[in-house]
């Protein structure tokens, strides 16, 4: 009744060949803890942790949400703009038209940088969760690794941005695939520190470990935003009988709707950080390990946060006063 996944972790361990062998006990039992957690765990633990610090991730949501709120507050005046105020000649049309293709393009990039922002926020935030749930959860914190990571991490979202939109444009099927591949990109470039192309290949590298989980979480990440657009989407506003009055109404609705985002993304974006540390236990890698990749951002944490980082790991290495006293002992 062993789920095949935890089996084959334990047959590797079992192994004759030694290269094929978890190096160490903690990289065994950390590869058979990520195989043993199913995808239903993964959305229970979200589910918990997104009640648990609501405030904290719906001002993370709102902070990060303000450039998609100007951009739709923008869309909203064209819109308004252009059925109190029609234009007149082809002259106006053209840069009415031109207006709000650009504003929709910024629209574009506003959401997919925000959402890149709260996954990557959110995975250090449920690393910290993680590896040291004692500690007090500060968003300050977060954020100030977001600052220092900030240059590679524009770098690294812009150019996975462009790929998606050249997979999107001629097929859908080739940006899927690319959606999949780099899911876990923002928690890579904010922990690990990596950029750009060594940035996207870790992220390949983590979700080949079991693609099948990144597949289907792909998925929901996608089906759960659209599910509550549908059902915010059915509720209409009436504007009188003025069939023109209605459908402006409706229109700047639509604008309006599609702030419930702020709500929607902390709570899908703490699914792949989750799913983040899922694949690097999945690898034989400790938690600890990714706390330390945050904790060295800081040059001037001190030697007391030094030894607690190490307390709160799950490897406390012996120390070599011990080791000599245990030498002692038995001569």
């Amino acid at each position: 009744k062993v789920p095949k996944r935890v089996g084959s972790v334990v047959m590797s361990a079992l192994s004759k060949t030694p290269s094929e062998r978890p190096q160490t006990a903690f990289a065994f039992a950390s590869s058979l803890k990520g195989q043993a957690e199913g995808i239903g765990a993964l959305y229970r633990r979200a589910f918990s942790l997104y009640s648990e610090y609501f405030p904290k991730f719906l001002k993370l949501s709102f902070i990060a949400h303000i450039p998609v709120i100007i951009v739709s507050t923008l869309m909203t005046g064209l819109v308004i703009a252009e059925r109190v105020f029609p234009p007149s000649g082809m002259v106006q049309k053209v840069l009415l038209i031109g207006a709000m293709v650009i504003v929709g393009l910024l629209q574009i990039v506003a959401y997919f940088l925000t959402s890149a922002v709260i996954s990557g926020v959110t995975a250090i935030i449920v690393v910290q969760l993680s590896v040291a749930p004692l500690r007090p959860v500060k968003l300050r914190h977060a954020v100030a690794v977001l600052k220092k990571r900030l240059r590679p991490f524009l770098n690294t979202m812009v150019r996975l941005m462009l790929r998606l939109i050249i997979g999107y444009v001629p097929l859908v099927v080739p940006g899927l695939i690319m959606s999949v591949r780099y899911a876990l990109t923002a928690p890579v470039v904010l922990i690990e520190g990596l950029e750009k192309k060594a940035a996207l290949r870790r992220s390949r590298e983590l979700g080949s470990r079991s693609w099948r989980t990144v597949i289907i979480v792909s998925i929901l990440q996608i089906l759960i935003p659209m599910c509550v657009s549908v059902l915010v989407g059915r509720i209409r506003i009436g504007v009188g009988s003025n069939p023109h009055h209605s459908s402006t109404g409706q229109l700047i609705w639509q604008q309006v709707t599609s702030l419930v985002n702020i709500l929607i993304v902390p709570l899908i974006s703490i699914v792949p950080a989750l799913l983040y540390l899922k694949m690097r236990q999945l690898g034989g890698e400790t938690l600890s390990a990714a706390m330390a990749q945050i904790e060295e951002m800081d040059a001037g944490r001190s030697k007391w946060q030094q030894r607690m980082r190490t307390r709160l790991s799950l490897h406390t290495p012996v120390s070599g006063k011990t080791s000599t006293a245990g030498t002692n002992s038995k001569s």
